[in-house]
């Protein structure tokens, strides 16, 4: 409605949605390809086909590549070369380590030192595990709030937000409410509670006696809903990283124990030069 748009400002949740999309898109692209190289590797085969290079040298370095993407993909780690694979390799193997328990401790793999697994900090696991729990909260949160079946408005002039169902105005945050009953007994308190403009008022009370809202309302909840979805997955994706990490630091303070008998006393020498340096 033209006389709507005058006055009510609707959020951009239509504008960030399409953001939230394309990034749960991209996000899923990327963990369906494995690596950033190795979907540009398939973009290359998809446009120029399947020839590859001539030279020797060149033949023998993206095979390489490609089998340390394979193996990457395979056991979600992030080793860069063949030399890496196979100290890992032999590493395992001498210690009896299963690839179910490297998958788990992937994020402290550390090739560039002879334990393999780097050690993770003391308080990591709890922080991590804490933030992860946050996150899942927060998801919830925003899940509840797109399941309303209030319109979030903002009028133009005043400022104030406001949710509608197109039967009731009620304040963004509570606090206040009015359907087309009061409207019709008290305008000017409404607008000393609310803090809308006269002309602001007029507008909603005349659209919650005729409907008119109706049809703003239902566009809005609907690109509110599919809004708060998308963010809710967002926030959870993370919340599901976090969680992860916090399982994987403690699976790798568990292995470091067991290998090293030593994990203890190193760890409280660590904590106590840290709070020496302090």
């Amino acid at each position: 409605m033209e006389f709507s748009s005058t006055l009510i400002q609707t959020p951009l949740f239509p504008s960030l949605l399409a953001s939230c999309v394309v990034f749960l898109g991209w996000l899923l692209l990327i963990w369906r390809a494995g690596t950033v190289h190795a979907l540009l590797d398939r973009i290359w085969r998809l446009l120029y086909g399947n020839a590859d290079a001539e030279d020797s040298v060149v033949i023998a370095n993206l095979q390489e590549s490609r089998d340390v993407e394979r193996f990457n993909y395979a056991h979600r780690l992030k080793l860069e070369t063949l030399t890496s694979i196979h100290k890992l390799e032999k590493w395992r193997k001498k210690h009896d380590v299963g690839m179910s328990r490297i998958r788990r401790v992937r994020m402290w793999i550390n090739t560039n030192i002879d334990e393999i697994v780097s050690l993770p900090p003391k308080r990591y696991v709890a922080a991590t595990m804490l933030l992860g729990l946050a996150g899942a909260i927060l998801a919830f949160c925003v899940g509840m709030i797109a399941a309303s079946p209030y319109a979030l408005l903002q009028m133009r002039t005043s400022g104030v937000w406001f949710k509608t169902d197109a039967v009731v105005a009620k304040g963004a945050f509570g606090g206040w409410a009015f359907d087309a009953e009061k409207c019709a007994s008290d305008r000017s308190g409404i607008e000393d509670l609310t803090g809308f403009k006269t002309k602001e008022v007029a507008f909603i009370c005349d659209a919650l006696r005729t409907g008119d809202l109706k049809a703003s309302v239902i566009d809005n909840v609907r690109s509110q809903k599919w809004f708060g979805l998308s963010v809710s997955l967002v926030i959870a994706y993370w919340a599901f990283r976090a969680l992860l990490a916090a399982n994987s630091a403690a699976s790798a303070r568990l292995l470091r124990r067991q290998l090293y008998p030593g994990f203890a006393d190193n760890d409280k020498k660590q904590t106590n030069a840290q709070s020496t340096l302090g």
